[in-house]
This record gives structure tokens, sequence and C-alpha cells, in this order.
């Protein structure tokens, strides 16, 4: 246990006298050192040493407090408190202040004011109260901010250059750019930013617009409830993307959280985004192996989805496809494999539909549902269907990446791969078996350290039916 971690909560580290009542920190300057190190100790015997030397070490954390607002705040424990919580505590110290009589308290209490006031004062501009305040009109929905970046040429460098501005305009005294448009523009920047590869970019981008829909909330009820959803939603697939995957978890769970919420009052409003969380809970469920749970989310997004499409097909039989595409992939790691292939058969058809009308929106998804119709025909040992179907993906994936729809070292692109040689190795074709299974290794393999248990395990297993094929 470190210092920095003892000096957390202070009141109670600085030998838990202060818990409740503003006794001062000079007053505990001067109690006896041994007492502090036996009440520390007594917690927490396995520290004995660490506690002697905090004891030592507290006249010089104090003496620094009284000198720098800042390591006051971390005394206190202001660095915790969001922006309505310091308010809320200043008013207290006030009160408190008023009412004390001796010298120490006062001292103790001038001191945490100041921090407080210090904390409140370096607020970033964004949050002022001009820019804070709900636009005349605001509609708590899901917005999305317009920006062109359809020419991929100039996709990435619109994108730089537009975090630049946003940064910019995040603690800009002349900019008058409400906060929540601050918010959707973020919003629509993470997805724009997440779909061409720039993940870690997104991530911190998405993070620190969390942080501004959580803090722009406080005090307005579940008024930014979806935009907060919304943004949890994209924190989620970022995490994913760089291997996170228990954060990412963590942030889709919150955001499903929200939407039940929201969809038990308004089911017509929020149902869709509701099914979409869902779907992706379903998938960060299965990065980690929880496949039981993961069913049970993809079941309830399914059920969404099919009778928002039986409402509106040309809207929702898009994601009503992809949730059957998911479902299957989830039975089939559950070994429900003819209920696998129903529901992969059912996407396909789907999907085939949709890329006839939109081959550029669509034939990325085709080719993956391709494959994992192949996957279920192969499973269940039906090896002519399964070929025939991973040839189509194939073919696809190689006109999607010499039309550069798709990267080089896309992941789908790897599993189609690797399906692709696991059929090329059941029909007696061991030497192509082995020159595609290298592909999809070195696809995984460029991913590393960011794959989900399922692609480690399916990466060992492509390893080791290499070192097999080599030897047959």
């Amino acid at each position: 246990m470190k210092l920095q971690k003892l000096e957390a909560n202070s009141w109670y580290i600085l030998g838990g006298f202060c818990s409740t009542h503003a006794h001062s920190i000079y007053s505990i300057q001067v109690r006896t050192n041994a007492q502090i190190v036996a009440q520390t100790s007594a917690a927490f015997p396995e520290i004995r040493a660490e506690a002697t030397s905090l004891a030592h070490d507290l006249g010089g954390i104090i003496q620094a407090a009284q000198k720098d607002p800042a390591q006051a705040g971390r005394l206190f424990g202001i660095d915790e408190m969001n922006t309505e919580r310091k308010k809320k505590s200043l008013k207290k110290a006030s009160l408190d202040l008023a009412a004390a009589s001796k010298d120490a308290d006062v001292r103790a209490l001038s001191l945490k004011i100041k921090a407080l006031e210090h904390a409140l004062d370096k607020e970033p501009i964004i949050f002022s109260p001009n820019r804070a305040a709900v636009p005349e009109g605001y509609s708590s929905e899901y917005i999305v901010y317009e920006h062109d970046y359809s020419d991929p040429k100039r996709k990435r460098e619109d994108a730089l250059v537009e975090i630049i501005s946003l940064l910019h305009m995040f603690d800009d005294h002349t900019s008058e750019m409400p906060t929540i448009a601050w918010f959707y523009r973020a919003l629509t920047l993470g997805r724009v930013l997440h779909d061409i590869g720039l993940h870690s970019e997104a991530l911190q981008l998405e993070r620190l617009n969390t942080e501004v829909i959580q803090k722009l909330a406080e005090g307005h009820g579940n008024l930014y409830d979806p935009d907060l959803a919304a943004s949890l939603l994209n924190l989620s697939k970022s995490f994913s993307e760089v291997g996170r995957h228990e954060e990412a978890l963590e942030a889709i769970q919150k955001a499903v959280s929200i939407m039940q919420g929201l969809s038990e009052k308004d089911k017509d409003g929020f149902n869709p985004v509701l099914a979409g969380c869902l779907h992706d809970l379903s998938v960060h469920l299965s990065n980690l192996d929880k496949h039981k749970e993961a069913l049970e989310a993809i079941k309830k997004a399914v059920t969404i989805n099919q009778a928002l499409s039986e409402k509106d097909p040309d809207k929702f039989n898009p994601v009503f496809a992809d949730s059957l595409h998911q479902l299957s992939f989830i039975l089939s790691n559950l070994d429900r494999h003819e209920e696998a292939l129903e529901a992969s058969q059912k996407a396909v058809t789907s999907m085939q539909a949709l890329s006839k009308k939109h081959p550029d929106r669509f034939n990325p998804d085709l080719a993956d549902f391709l494959n994992g119709l192949s996957c279920s025909f192969l499973t269940l040992g039906r090896h002519a269907e399964a070929t025939v179907h991973i040839q189509e993906s194939i073919a696809l994936f190689d006109s999607l990446l010499k039309e550069k729809q798709i990267q080089e070292y896309d992941r789908n692109f790897g599993r189609a791969l690797e399906t692709y040689s696991d059929v090329l190795e059941v029909t007696g074709q061991h030497r192509k078996a082995l020159e595609i299974a290298r592909k999809a290794v070195t696809i995984f393999q460029n991913h590393s350290g960011i794959l989900s248990q399922v692609e480690t395990r399916d990466l060992d297993v492509l390893q080791r039916r290499i070192t097999h094929l080599e030897f047959t």
C-alpha cells in the first residue's frame, strides 16, 4: 500500500479522528504519532511499517497542504467529489466555520474552504454557467452531429483536425458553443475515429466525453440519460477495441441499465437504442466467455428488433439481421448447432436482400455473415455447403480489400480465413489449408494484446493446426 493511497481519504487515514467532525489537521499534527501508528496498525497490521512511516510524514503533508490549495484538495478528498458535492461541502464547511469556537477547527475549516473554492474555480470553461445551461428547445434524444466524412482520402485528416478544434473549444473563453453541442460533436467524432481505426484516440475522446455528459447531468435529474447511455455505448466499443474487455462490459452494463429505465417509460422512443445496447452487451459478455449471460441479452435484442422490423423493415431489417447473426454465434459457442444454423440462415437471407439494394453499405456484413453460415454447416459435418458459403465469403472479402472498403488486417477477414482453412483441411486440401492458416495467423497476430478470449483461443488453435499441417 502506497502513501498516495493512504492519503486518499485523509480524515480517516490521518488517525481516523475526523470522519464526521471537522477536527483540525493542526491538532492531528500535535497528537502523538504513537496513537496514529497504533490505530492504523490495528486496522491494517500488515502495513505496520508503512503506518509508522506515514506518521512521520504527516507534518510534511500538512505543511504542503497549507501552501498549495491543490494539495489540500487531495488531502480532504475533494478530487473525488463531483461539482454538486463540492458545492454542498463548501456550504457545510462555511456553516461549520461560523459555529466553530476552537482555533484549530477554524484553521482546518478555513483551509478546507480555500481548497474547495480553488477546485470550483478550476472547472473547465466548458462547464461555465452560460455554456452548461440547457439550450432553449433542447429535446433529450439521440442526436447525431452532422459532418461530412464521406471522402475516404480526407476522413483521417478531417477527423484529426476536428479533435484539435474540439479540444481547443473545451477550455476556450471566447467559445459560446453550448456544452451539449460540444458533446454531440465529440460523440459523432468518436464513431468516426473508431471506424477509421484510430482506436486509442477514440477511447481518449470518449472517456472525456463521458465525463462531460456525467458532469453536465448533475442537477438535471434524468434529462441527459439518453445522451449518457449513448456515450457509454461508444465508450464500451472503444474499450473493447483496445482489449480492455472488463471495462467494456462495465460501460455497456451501465448503458443497458439506463436504457431499460427509459424504455419502461417510452418503448417507441427508446426500444431501438435499448436493443442496440443489449446486442453490444451480448458481444462483450461473449468476449469474456460468459456465453449463457450473452444468450439472455441477445435474445432480448432479437425480440425487440424483430418487432421493430415488422413495423418498419427498411429501417430495422439491418439491425434485426445483425442480432440474428450474433444469436447464431452465441448458440454455436453453447454447442446448440442446429439452432445456430437456423439463426444464421435467416441472417444471411436478410443481409443478401439488403446487399442487393445497397452493396457498398452491406457487403462487409454479408461477407462476415456468410463465414458464420459456413461455420454452422462445417460444425454439423455438411462440408459441401460449408465450402460453397466460405468461398462466397472469401471472394467478397477479396473484393472489399481491392476496393479498400476494409483494411488488410480486418479481423472478420481473419476469421473467414480461419474457417476456410478448416474447410480445406477436412476436405483433404492440406497444402492450401496451411497457406490460408498462416495468413489468418498473421492477421490475428497484428491485433495481439487486444484479442478477446475467444479470438485468443482461435489463434492458439490455428497455430497448432499449422504445426500439424506442416508434418502432414
